[in-house]
């Protein structure tokens, strides 16, 4: 299976224009447009959690969805074995996460607050760092899904 090229574009977003969406972001939280921040926040970790899935089942193709979050998964147990409170802030059910605060931006029109928000980023951040310490390196999955062949040897 060729390499997915939603792979390179989340490691771009998460890399390589992490300093232009934090003026995004910046841009967003001055406006006070609190929610549309907060949907960049949760994107950059889908991003970063549809890496990792991609880096582990490389043969089953890039993962559009989130239907392999499971607690048990060892990113996630890994967040939630550190701290079980911000664990649940992202990931939790019940309308008080980041994942279903997320779904309430985008699919009924909310909007938060400053003071949520805040909580919210400061959340976002600590599970993005996190996540990315954990991505392979993008060479790596390259290599995984037969994307680089190995360099021929020169004739003498």
């Amino acid at each position: 299976m060729p390499y997915n090229k939603k792979c390179e574009r989340a490691f771009k977003m998460l890399v390589e224009d992490k300093n232009e969406i934090n003026i995004r972001i910046k841009k967003l939280e001055n406006s006070e447009e609190y929610g549309f921040a907060l949907l960049i926040h949760f994107i950059r970790i889908e991003a970063a959690l549809k890496i990792l899935r991609y880096g582990q089942y490389i043969k089953e193709g890039w993962p559009d969805t989130l239907k392999f979050l499971t607690a048990n998964w060892a990113p996630l147990r890994d967040l939630k074995n550190i701290d079980p409170i911000k664990y649940k802030s992202i990931i939790g059910s019940g309308g008080s996460s980041l994942r279903e605060k997320r779904n309430q931006i985008a699919h009924e029109g909310c909007n938060i607050n400053e003071k949520e928000y805040g909580e919210f980023s400061q959340i976002a951040g600590w599970a993005l760092e996190k996540l990315i310490d954990r991505l392979p390196p993008r060479h790596e999955l390259r290599k995984k899904a037969g994307h680089i062949t190995q360099i021929p040897k020169a004739k003498i």
